[in-house]
């Protein structure tokens, strides 16, 4: 996880990963990137990784940027699936116990599990990759083309998938895009979730570039 001045949302997000039904203290590994962070965020965690010394990993770095923060992140995970929540977003309770579930049946079909994400805050309006969440499974992306992934946030990975890669720190935008995707064409495949989902804060005022499509 990413932190650079998320003061007032960063408590949230975390605890959307305490609730986590799979078991947070047995089964989660949080690593915490704080980027140069001038108001509280760098306090708040120092105490969640005081308050869970054995699975919050806490760096302090100055600000680098949002890829180098997550490349830092990287060198420290230690499990089988990992996961890039934003500071100010928010993770279903049941998500990893059935990520966990999902990647035991269909773990040899495909690196990434792509679960439905739904908008909130200011802009509640639903997200424009929203068909593609028909049912549970695995999509063949080259019978399926329109079925792009075009965040990181609401997808989880294999951790094997994650060796040797980084995120572009070159890039200013889609960062993200470039690196799920590289990761997609591996098998070309994406596994799909319907029954959990990614809350994605949207602030009009924020700085996040995105794009609009319509399907036919």
């Amino acid at each position: 996880m990413p932190v650079y001045n998320k003061e007032e949302y960063l408590e949230e997000a975390f605890g959307s990963l305490e609730r986590q039904t799979i078991g947070f203290e047995d089964n989660v590994q949080v690593i915490l990137i704080n980027d140069g962070s001038t108001d509280s965020s760098a306090e708040i965690c120092e105490r969640l990784a005081k308050k869970y010394p054995a699975n919050v990993v806490y760096i302090d770095q100055e600000n680098q940027g949002v890829s180098a923060a997550r490349n830092c992140g990287l060198k420290h995970v230690d499990g089988e699936c990992v996961s890039f929540l934003d500071a100010d977003d928010i993770w279903d309770a049941s998500v990893f116990e059935k990520a966990r579930d999902f990647f035991a049946e269909h773990g040899d079909e495909t690196d990434v599990l792509a679960v439905r994400l739904v908008q909130f805050g200011d802009i509640t309006a639903s997200h424009v990759l929203d068909y593609k969440y028909k049912k549970t499974c695995v999509i063949d992306l080259n019978e399926h083309p329109d079925c792009i992934q075009s965040m990181i946030g609401n997808c989880i990975f294999s951790a094997e998938s994650m060796q040797g890669r980084t995120f572009d720190e070159g890039l200013c935008c889609a960062e993200d895009t470039l690196f799920v995707n590289s990761v997609l064409l591996d098998k070309c495949t994406c596994g799909v979730m319907v029954d959990a989902e990614y809350h994605y804060r949207k602030v009009r005022a924020a700085n996040t570039a995105s794009f609009s499509l319509k399907k036919a």
